[in-house]
């Protein structure tokens, strides 16, 4: 069986064994607990406005819910309702309109749900636009003031790219980068570009960079790091570049 299906099928075992009874329990402890549990396949952004970094989702003893905050000192939960418990969404910070936007993942099915959080409470705010799908991308184009959303998956990998002004959303690119998921996405602010770095399953994993002004994409290197999947990758505004760290690669030899 390959890679990923021995993965998903593990998780999804998992969750659904103890999805129930690990969610009442954690409902108990979250009280009293100083910071998040344990977790994995969650989404963070930064709270530009707030100065606070926002942590929503993942999946540790079971899906997570909860909505946390870190203000460089502390932890604190600020929400226990909103968004069902889900793993494998994104997120992306809209400065323009001071909220942190939420598309998609999966909480026992794949979800196509938008949601924004500004500062006190989630807002749905569409449930159309994108299909359902998880494992995708997304960053904020702080200069046209949009959220850029890129692949992700649900029966297959996608390769649209859509974007969402705070009202609806777009399909703008149905080509660009081959269809994938599991990339990592960050906007330069610099050259006002998204960029985009590898993705995909085992054995076809990416190792391409592109680049997204508007208007197309541009692939814009095919060496670097190697070819990867679940990097994480920020924009340093102080030296005008993107920093990628980690991610997996998967070798049967």
């Amino acid at each position: 069986m390959a890679l990923r299906s021995r993965r998903k099928l593990a998780v999804f075992v998992f969750q659904v064994m103890t999805a129930v009874p690990a969610v009442q329990a954690q409902d108990c402890r979250v009280w009293t607990s100083p910071m998040p549990e344990n977790r994995g396949s969650h989404a963070m952004v930064y709270d530009s406005m707030r100065g606070a970094a926002v942590l929503f989702g993942g999946s540790g003893d079971a899906l997570g819910g909860w909505t946390w905050e870190w203000d460089g000192a502390a932890w604190n939960l600020v929400s226990t309702t909103g968004p069902t418990p889900r793993i494998e969404h994104a997120m992306a910070y809209d400065a323009r309109r001071g909220v942190a936007v939420l598309f998609g993942g999966w909480d026992g099915s794949t979800n196509g749900e938008t949601w924004e959080w500004n500062g006190f409470a989630w807002k749905l705010v569409a449930t159309t636009g994108p299909s359902p799908r998880r494992e995708h991308a997304m960053a904020y184009d702080a200069v046209r003031g949009v959220t850029v959303l890129f692949g992700g998956h649900d029966s297959a990998d996608s390769g649209e790219t859509w974007e969402w002004d705070g009202h609806a959303w777009k399909l703008v690119a149905a080509t660009g980068p081959s269809p994938r998921s599991n990339h990592a996405m960050a906007y330069d602010a610099r050259r006002g570009v998204t960029v985009l770095f590898g993705g995909g399953y085992y054995p076809d994993y990416k190792g391409d960079t592109w680049a997204w002004d508007g208007a197309s994409w541009r692939r814009v290197s095919v060496t670097g790091p190697s070819s990867r999947t679940d990097a994480a990758m920020a924009y340093d505004v102080s030296r005008g570049v993107t920093v990628l760290y980690g991610g997996y690669s998967y070798d049967e030899s």
